[in-house]
């Protein structure tokens, strides 16, 4: 009578992954997904595991390819983005007052708004949220005179900026303050359009 002998597999059989195909046979023997998003790329090297990217180029080198980085040029390992908007937070332009105008382009930072009764014919930015600043004509928004155009300081920041006393901004900035900082001419006739 013969004895059966325990089977013992083939040294090659080994299943590194534990996906049911072999070492031997598998494409990719350490990862269980395998190629996840069909680009040639094992899914345990692939630096885009789920968006297809078989050249692997990673511009800024953190590990993350261009493919499925949102920010390509600016190292951001942890790919955070606050705002939900596709752009990373480490390469996003910041505006850290809120006024609309970009911290790299803001002279004054922590704008906030003047409230300032107005006199007519002058100018404070009373409201942040419109960037443009008011004038003391019936409330009407200036075309002219906008947070851009100052650069993102209030009437409050242009009276100190400029080295003038505080009487200025009693009853807001006069056309010719707004002129001197900004170099933009108001229209005499019509300085509120």
């Amino acid at each position: 009578m013969r004895t059966k002998t325990p089977f013992s597999p083939p040294l090659d059989s080994a299943d590194s992954d534990g996906d049911g195909s072999g070492d031997a046979c598998d494409p990719c023997p350490f990862d269980a997904a395998n190629d996840n998003d069909g680009d040639g790329v094992c899914g345990d090297t692939d630096n885009c595991p789920f968006v297809a990217n078989s050249d692997q180029a990673d511009s800024d080198g953190d590990g993350s390819g261009d493919a499925c980085d949102n920010c390509v040029e600016t190292p951001n390992t942890d790919q955070a983005d606050s705002d939900g908007d596709g752009i990373g937070n480490a390469c996003e332009a910041a505006d850290s007052d809120g006024d609309g105008v970009l911290d790299e382009d803001d002279l004054c930072p922590g704008t906030l708004a003047d409230n300032i009764a107005l006199n007519p014919n002058q100018y404070a930015q009373n409201d942040l949220l419109t960037g443009a600043f008011e004038c003391g004509r019936n409330n009407a928004q200036s075309s002219v005179y906008t947070l851009e155009a100052t650069h993102g300081c209030n009437c409050t920041q242009i009276v100190e900026t400029l080295g003038l006393g505080k009487g200025h901004l009693k009853k807001g900035c006069s056309p010719g303050i707004m002129q001197r900082f900004t170099g933009i001419a108001h229209k005499t006739d019509r300085p509120c359009l």
